[in-house]
């Protein structure tokens, strides 16, 4: 008897511990939605004041400069290596000779080619007059043009191979390295040489999201590096990433002009896209901002009321961002509570 007691007694101290728990979160919830809702369905809502301040004009950002064309040159046919004429950083110019592969097995072939592509045109055309007179049936006459289809094609592919054994620069640039000796022998797509072209870079920068929309194609950017001191370069914008990495950074690339060849592939230099002047701008908190910075609209307290309002940004630092367009110094912008609103609701500020 005396253990069925205590055995109801701690049922009745369990089921007491889950009704204190359960009240107590009513009570919580309860004064969550207060907080939502406070008095008279108005939503509760932060403010702040669209105000002047000093921002930086645009942005900086690092990388690391990259040639804008380069290229492994592989063989295209067979052979054996005779002459090299371009060597490890001598410059070239577009189609000239850097190598020659051994050719007089090429040129009897040819040689041999256009006697087959003659014999089967003259065949073709002593054809046609007989199948003028029905001397010949009709599958002859298109047996001697197949002849000379694959005639003409054998002798066009051996005058091909013949040029190939020539092996000329694809465009103009530096021998960046060198793969092949003379008397080695190549396969078929065996590497020649590199070839970079440093007449142009491209500066490879990530940039933020809120960095990302203040750029636009062709845009100018003034370039600098720390190993060119009171130097600057004029690039321009040639591409904008269109998806973020695992960091949420977007690939820009910024063309540049090295026809002096000042600035070599690999260097890491500084991009500043905007003047980089301190000017007052108009600002508000990024918190404030509903969507993207491109499509950006704020919530403004006008008599208790919520107004949406689409508005321009412009450059941003840390989490103040500048607004171009659309709202005016003083004005009350919502920065927390958006999430239950809706345009032209009624709202109760709450003091900070």
């Amino acid at each position: 008897m005396k253990k069925i007691i205590i055995n109801t007694v701690v049922v009745l101290a369990i089921i007491g511990g889950i009704v204190w728990v359960l009240k107590g979160n009513k009570e919580e919830a309860a004064a969550l939605t207060s907080l939502a809702q406070q008095s008279n369905g108005y939503v509760a809502v932060r403010v702040e004041k669209a105000k002047m301040e000093s921002l930086k004009d645009g942005f900086a950002a690092f990388g690391n400069f990259e040639p804008t064309r380069e290229l492994t040159f592989v063989s295209e046919i067979s052979g054996r290596v005779v002459s090299i004429n371009a060597e490890k950083g001598d410059k070239v110019s577009r189609s000239q000779t850097m190598a020659t592969l051994d050719h007089e097995l090429l040129q009897n072939e040819v040689v041999a080619s256009e006697a087959a592509f003659k014999k089967m045109k003259a065949d073709l055309e002593k054809y046609e007059k007989l199948a003028e007179g029905g001397a010949i049936t009709s599958q002859q006459l298109e047996d001697a043009k197949l002849g000379y289809t694959n005639a003409d094609i054998r002798l066009k592919n051996a005058k091909r191979k013949l040029q190939d054994s020539s092996i000329k620069a694809p465009f103009a640039g530096t021998v960046n390295a060198r793969y092949i000796e003379v008397g080695s022998y190549l396969n078929a797509g065996a590497k020649m040489f590199d070839i970079v072209d440093v007449s142009k870079l491209k500066l490879v920068v990530k940039v933020t999201e809120a960095q990302v929309f203040q750029i636009q194609k062709g845009m100018a950017v003034t370039v600098s590096s720390d190993i060119l001191p009171n130097k600057t370069f004029e690039g321009k914008v040639a591409f904008i990433g269109v998806k973020a990495d695992a960091s949420l950074n977007y690939p820009v690339e910024v063309e540049v002009n090295n026809s002096t060849e000042q600035l070599k592939a690999g260097m890491y230099a500084q991009a500043q896209f905007g003047t980089g002047d301190v000017t007052p701008q108009l600002t508000v908190t990024r918190n404030a901002i509903i969507g993207s910075l491109d499509h950006a609209q704020v919530y403004v307290n006008e008599s208790n009321k919520a107004v949406l309002k689409s508005v321009t940004t412009g450059s941003s630092v840390g989490e103040r961002v500048a607004i171009v367009a659309g709202l005016k110094e003083g004005e009350s912008v919502i920065t927390s509570g958006q999430i239950n609103l809706s345009n032209g609701d009624v709202i109760e500020v709450l003091q900070n």
